[in-house]
């Protein structure tokens, strides 16, 4: 037999048995949205993150993320402030 992992047989039919329920419940057995980690960048983070990447090709993801954050800073520390949050 391969070396691929494979589910135990009752997982399987647990897995199995909730998308059922669910098809019958929704109509779909598709994924439900909002579930999941979310995320840490907005898309204009994003499109900063790989424009500043494609223009600098030698920047690794480290330097990267202290761009990042050095570029927020000013607007995390002016929301902190206008909640009160911060003396």
């Amino acid at each position: 037999m391969s070396q691929r992992s494979h589910l135990i047989d009752s997982k399987a039919w647990r897995v199995v048995g909730r998308i059922w329920n669910r098809f019958f419940k929704t109509g779909s057995a598709g994924r439900r949205p909002g579930h999941g980690r979310r995320r840490a960048t907005t898309p204009n983070e994003d499109r900063y993150l790989v424009l500043t990447a494609q223009r600098d090709r030698n920047m690794n993801a480290t330097i990267l993320q202290q761009h990042l954050a050095r570029l927020l800073a000013p607007r995390f520390q002016l929301s902190l402030s206008e909640t009160g949050s911060m003396v």
